[in-house]
């Protein structure tokens, strides 16, 4: 397996011989015969292209496309791709021997490109219905594993993509009626397909925009459309903008007035901005991600088979308030934490401030001095579930490492 490491296998996809039964695998990802059978037939964009209107049209079951064909497993088309994305960014190869692979990948980017910007091909339907629509399907490919390819971001793509962008009708409101479906902000039903396209576009902009294009004022002016302000609060996240809380605050006092007062209702529709907020930032993120504790190398799958919870480094409290724990460290009966409070309930008006606080707990009281009683209490109960999970943690490190 692996024969000849990366450069063996860069030989083997582009040999004209048959490959016979051949493997070469990482943790991220496996290459075998079905596979490369794949990667020899779709050797232009339009062949890539054909194969997915063909197929999406034809097919009830469009998430199996290529591996019906080729005898591949999994979510055949956008794994391909991911494949050949993996393979380029491994390193150690000399950029004229990956060629045909970043060849192959451009292939499948022009295919997607091309699709998404014809409006009337990305909403075709298929033989199911909506499952498996062009839009569905070619955005499996296009939101996520594009963003690591090595050709998303050398500015091949930006100008076709910025033109398909209504940008003076959304920073002007035209896309925003005043009447129509609510949904948190108010769009007429008839243009739903219209603003849900632009977003499209403008986060394919993001995956492809360069340091310099279109810069971050572009972003700024589509906060003006408040039909906008979720992808502006993405496009924030990723790009670590200063503007991340503000824009998180407006969504929550947005989402805090649709739910009239229901907390539950309220923590349905707001869990997702909060996570993405404090990706990597709580105290168990800081945990998993130090070097000693190979949590990506050694033990995230392990602890997935072990069925070990994660636990919540976040409290809803009722004003509403949500209280966040960023930092952990233990100091004999003392626990030294940072955390974050997102504050509903600082004026008449549904406005929502976020602050950052460090206390120290006493943990062989159970107290919490100089915070609100819940407040104190989460804060206690997110910090023994920690320790907990440390424990485990170690235990389990401990033994995996003995094993080998």
């Amino acid at each position: 397996m692996n024969e000849g490491g990366l450069d063996g296998l860069i030989q083997r996809m582009t040999a004209q011989k048959d490959i016979g039964n051949f493997v070469w695998q990482t943790d991220e990802f496996i290459v075998n015969r079905h596979m490369l059978r794949a990667y020899k037939d779709l050797d232009s964009a339009q062949k890539v292209k054909g194969f997915i209107l063909a197929e999406l049209v034809e097919n009830e079951d469009p998430y199996f496309l290529i591996d019906s064909k080729y005898g591949m497993w999994g979510d055949g088309f956008p794994g391909l791709y991911k494949t050949l994305v993996g393979i380029a960014n491994l390193g150690g190869v000399e950029k004229q021997k990956l060629k045909p692979v970043l060849d192959r990948i451009s292939f499948f980017e022009e295919a997607a490109i091309e699709i998404i910007l014809d409006r009337g091909i990305y909403f075709t339907k298929t033989r199911s219905g909506n499952k498996g629509t062009a839009s569905e399907f070619v955005g499996m490919m296009v939101n996520i594993p594009m963003r690591n390819s090595p050709l998303a971001k050398d500015g091949r793509y930006i100008d076709r993509v910025m033109q398909a962008i209504k940008y003076e009708d959304i920073v002007k409101g035209r896309l925003n009626p005043e009447d129509g479906q609510t949904v948190g902000f108010k769009i007429a039903p008839k243009d739903m397909q219209t603003v849900g396209y632009q977003i499209d576009l403008l986060q394919l902009l993001h995956t492809v925009q360069t340091p310099d294009k279109p810069g971050r004022e572009y972003w700024h002016k589509l906060q003006r459309n408040p039909a906008f302000i979720d992808l502006c609060y993405q496009v924030a996240v990723w790009d670590k903008d200063p503007e991340t809380d503000n824009l998180l605050c407006q969504i929550l006092k947005r989402d805090w007035q649709a739910a009239n007062g229901d907390m539950k209702k309220f923590e349905g529709s707001i869990w997702w901005y909060i996570a993405r907020r404090f990706d990597d930032e709580t105290a168990r993120d800081k945990f998993l991600a130090e070097p000693a504790n190979e949590y990506k190398e050694v033990m995230s799958n392990e602890l997935a088979r072990l069925r070990v919870d994660h636990p919540s480094m976040r409290v809803y409290l009722p004003g509403p308030r949500i209280v966040v724990m960023t930092n952990y460290a233990r100091d004999g009966d003392k626990a030294a934490i940072g955390y974050a409070e997102i504050n509903g309930a600082i004026n008449g008006n549904g406005d929502f401030n976020i602050s950052r606080k460090n206390i120290t707990l006493d943990m062989k009281a159970m107290k919490a001095p100089g915070v609100p009683e819940d407040a104190g209490k989460a804060l206690l109960d997110m910090t023994t579930k920690l320790e907990n999970f440390m424990s485990a943690y170690e235990t389990y490190h401990n033994a995996v490492k003995a094993k080998k």
